[in-house]
């Protein structure tokens, strides 16, 4: 059984192997060794390793493509600034010149030229696709910052989570908006009417008939859907503090979440993932969406 260094070994003479004698590979084995064991091994997602692969066999690792003299594998110049008169960057990604002659140090300097971070454009991405990766990952890291932040005291009044937590829920059941009827709801959509060119029978339509009046039904339905589920999740964040019921991991992520001032995720999608209302980052932004919608 080999160690961790004669490995590292093994494939280090391999490497050499495969780049000083290029010529003389066989390209499928020099695809396998970079999509399964040098690089690719330590993929684990399935569908990237599948895209890898098809990276290193169907475009970058053929022997028209990498004895080329030199190839560019991206060959193309960004735009600059607005208003800016200087020239733009040019993307520089390209098999090194006289390749057949290269050993495996002028391989790795090649590389270590290339820059650090890659434009979204060497992909085929446009450049808004860096800021919305930078957007993600700034959210994730104050989400991460918000979640091991200590919890077990409150602000300088000297109130605990579980009482800051009760304030802000009892503030919300006073304020919230009561649950629709919707057996009378339905009676008075069946009473109106439509527009005068929308006939059925010979007579105008109205009630269901019109389209307009049953999307007014189901935005209906659905916001008496949320009112129902955000009241329900207030009920039990105090019966659960004080005791009363158990305390699901549930409503211990809600009672989490009205601490951090977030959104409950129950209250913005369902249990397939598909969104049942309106996103916003903060609880206070999304209470009050709800009652400006509601009224």
């Amino acid at each position: 059984m080999y160690f961790e260094h004669d490995l590292n070994e093994i494939m280090s003479k391999l490497s050499l192997n495969q780049q000083q004698n290029t010529l003389n590979l066989k390209w499928d084995v020099l695809q396998y060794m970079v999509a399964e064991v040098q690089y690719g091994g330590r993929i684990t997602d399935d569908l990237d390793k599948e895209l890898f692969w098809v990276y290193c066999k169907e475009i970058y690792i053929r022997e028209t493509i990498l004895l080329s003299q030199p190839y560019s594998i991206i060959d193309k110049v960004l735009k600059g600034s607005k208003g800016s008169k200087a020239p733009g960057k040019k993307l520089q990604y390209q098999t090194p010149a006289n390749i057949k002659e290269c050993d495996v140090v002028h391989f790795l300097d090649h590389i270590k030229a290339m820059p650090d971070n890659d434009n979204p454009e060497c992909f085929g991405l446009n450049q808004d696709a860096d800021l919305a990766y930078q957007l993600k990952e700034t959210k994730e890291m104050l989400a991460v910052l918000m979640d091991i932040r200590p919890k077990d005291s409150g602000g300088g009044d000297g109130k605990s989570m579980d009482d800051i937590v009760k304030d802000t829920v009892n503030d919300f059941i006073s304020k919230m908006p009561p649950a629709y009827n919707l057996k009378q709801v339905r009676d008075q959509i069946n009473k109106l009417g439509g527009p005068s060119k929308l006939v059925k029978g010979g007579k105008p339509c109205k009630g269901l008939d019109v389209p307009l009046n049953v999307f007014l039904l189901q935005e209906i339905q659905r916001m008496h859907t949320i009112i129902e589920k955000v009241t329900t999740t207030l009920k039990e964040i105090i019966l659960s503090i004080d005791g009363q019921i158990i305390m699901t991991p549930s409503l211990a992520n809600a009672i989490d979440c009205v601490f951090d001032s977030k959104v409950p995720y129950d209250w913005m999608y369902d249990t397939t993932g598909a969104e049942i209302s309106w996103l916003y980052p903060l609880l206070g932004s999304w209470f009050t969406s709800l009652n400006k919608r509601n009224a």
